[in-house]
């Protein structure tokens, strides 16, 4: 407690509840703030891992991550699922 401002016996006897009464708003205070932290770190564990579950739930599907194509694969596409034997087969010459 500091030194009370408040004149005579009652002064000293509100000065000594206001200040258990200030006491024990900081420590609400204090409570209500640790309860927050531990409610705003359970919602971003949830959120973060809903973030990774939630492509793997939709089969892959809606990631938003665009797969890299090769150039053979976008020949197969482009030609054809038999353009592959064409392609290995010998040239016979016209003779």
């Amino acid at each position: 407690m500091d030194r009370c401002w408040l004149k005579g016996s009652e002064g000293d006897a509100l000065h000594a509840v206001l200040c258990a009464a200030g006491f024990n708003i900081r420590s609400l205070l204090r409570a209500i703030a640790v309860q927050a932290a531990k409610a705003a770190k359970a919602f971003f564990f949830v959120l973060f891992w809903l973030a990774l579950w939630l492509p793997l739930a939709l089969g892959g599907r809606h990631t938003g991550m665009r797969t890299t194509v090769t150039s053979e694969k976008r020949r197969k596409r482009s030609v054809g699922a038999h353009a592959e034997d064409r392609l290995q087969q010998p040239l016979l010459a016209a003779g």
